[in-house]
């Protein structure tokens, strides 16, 4: 069976031990929001294509963010998620919003998730190319942000995986392929079918977690990050060690993790 955003995420999740999920576009919660394993669970849907909207919250991805900062919330102004998985409204201007958000609200060593990346079924049909066409498996222009992403974004690192429509996979950090990557100034859709590989920074999925690994910055704000969400072990993908330090010196280091 191939793999699927679904099986992307929750092995992020286990292999970095993360416990706060976002979910931007819910659509039904059994098509995968229930389906990850993941201690502290959100999601944001207004609930346009569902019969009965089951979303944490029931608005669209802009109102959710602007209720956020404004206080107007059950959570913290400054809440922060380690993995957001964005598959709201498939345009273009939209989704950038959606990445630009969620990166104010995402802990230091923490991952977006994009589905959508690759439409890989365009060139079979013409009429899902239409911007406001609406229907079944519609990839819409979320391969733009990508590109942008990868061929012009200095501050973030991004690489998409080749299964499920592409899944994307975006971190902060100084990008190592915005000054190889040739950008696509006018988003042709041609020439993006012809350089895919490159223009979206294509990788094989079974390469995600050295791709994270490698790519991961290493620096005290991210050990502070996992300490502050009570994870007592110095990340073996980020630090390069193995051995648990004890609880009472990380508590004298960090405090406990209820205090945060």
């Amino acid at each position: 069976m191939e793999m699927t955003r679904i099986d992307v995420i929750n092995s992020i999740i286990k292999e970095f031990g993360l416990v706060r999920y976002l979910e931007i576009g819910v659509r039904n919660t059994e098509d995968c929001f229930d389906k990850i394993d993941c201690k502290v669970k959100h999601s944001v849907d207004p609930g346009l294509e569902a019969k009965v909207n089951n979303a944490t919250y029931k608005f669209t991805s802009d109102e959710f963010f602007d209720k956020l900062v404004g206080k107007k919330l059950d959570i913290p102004a400054h809440y922060k998620w380690d993995i957001i998985f964005i598959d709201g409204l498939h345009l273009a201007y939209q989704v950038e919003r959606d990445v630009n958000n969620a990166l104010c609200h995402l802990h230091p060593g923490g991952v977006i998730v994009m589905h959508d990346c690759n439409p890989f079924l365009y060139e079979n049909n013409p009429a899902r190319l239409v911007e406001d066409y609406w229907g079944q498996n519609w990839n819409g222009t979320v391969w733009k942000v990508m590109h942008k992403i990868v061929s012009s974004r200095m501050d973030l690192k991004a690489c998409t995986l080749d299964i499920d429509e592409g899944v994307g996979i975006v971190i902060p950090g100084k990008s190592t392929t915005a000054e190889l990557v040739p950008n696509n100034y006018f988003y042709e859709y041609k020439t993006l079918l012809e350089n895919a590989k490159r223009d979206l920074n294509m990788i094989d999925h079974k390469d995600l977690i050295q791709w994270l690994n490698t790519n991961i910055e290493r620096n005290e704000d991210t050990l502070q990050s996992h300490a502050d969400r009570g994870q007592y072990v110095l990340a073996r993908h980020r630090w390069r060690q193995t051995d648990v330090l004890p609880g009472a010196v990380l508590t004298a280091l960090f405090g406990r993790p209820e205090d945060h």
